[in-house]
C-alpha cells in the first residue's frame, strides 16, 4: 500500500475538513425514500477550490430503515458548478490522483491518449481503493454534471482510521 495512506489517510490531501459537519452549512437538495432506505444530498459551496477546480462538495448520507443501530453509509462528491474543466485540467488531477494513490483498478499508473475519447463519451472513471474496507476514492467524467471526485463509503474509510464526523 502506498505511503499516503499508511501515514495520513486520503483525508489529508483536502482543504476542507469533512469531519465536522455543521448542517446550517450545507443545504439539502434532495431526498429519496425507498422502503429500505432513506437518503438526504447536502450540499456546501466551498470558500477555497478543492484542488483548484472543484468548488462544490455533496454528501449523499443513506439511512438503513430495517437496521436502524447499522452505520449510516455516506458518499462525498466533489464538483465544478462555477467553471468548466479542460481535457488538461483532468489529466494534471487525475496524474496528481496517480501520483498519490498509485496504479488505479484498472492497472493505469497515468492519464492516457484514450483516457481524452472516454471523456468524449463519457466513459472516464478512475476507482483506487483505500486500503480500507470498501471505501473507493473515484474520478469521472459525465456530460450532465462534469468532472467529478468521489470518496464511496466514507465511513468505511473513518472506521478504518479510528475517526468519526462530529454531527452539529
Amino acid at each position: 500500500m502506498n505511503d499516503l495512506f499508511e501515514k495520513e489517510s486520503i483525508l489529508s490531501v483536502f482543504k476542507y475538513d469533512i469531519l465536522h459537519f455543521f448542517e446550517d452549512e450545507y443545504k439539502v437538495i434532495g431526498t429519496e425514500d425507498s422502503p429500505a432506505v432513506q437518503i438526504v444530498m447536502y450540499e456546501k459551496v466551498l470558500t477555497e477550490l478543492e484542488f483548484d477546480y472543484f468548488d462544490t462538495m455533496q454528501l449523499m448520507v443513506m439511512f438503513d430503515k430495517f437496521f436502524v443501530t447499522s452505520d449510516t453509509h455516506i458518499n462525498v462528491m466533489y464538483t465544478a458548478k462555477n467553471k468548466k474543466i479542460s481535457i488538461e485540467q483532468m489529466k494534471i488531477i487525475t496524474n496528481a490522483f496517480h501520483e498519490k494513490l498509485g496504479q488505479d483498478d484498472s492497472k493505469c499508473v497515468k492519464w492516457t491518449k484514450k483516457d481524452s475519447l472516454l471523456v468524449k463519451t463519457n466513459g472516464f472513471n478512475r476507482i483506487w481503493p483505500t486500503g480500507f474496507g470498501d471505501s473507493f476514492v473515484k474520478l469521472s467524467f459525465k456530460n450532465d454534471t462534469g468532472f467529478e471526485l468521489s470518496i464511496l463509503f466514507l465511513n468505511n474509510l473513518l472506521e478504518n482510521l479510528n475517526k468519526k464526523i462530529i454531527f452539529n
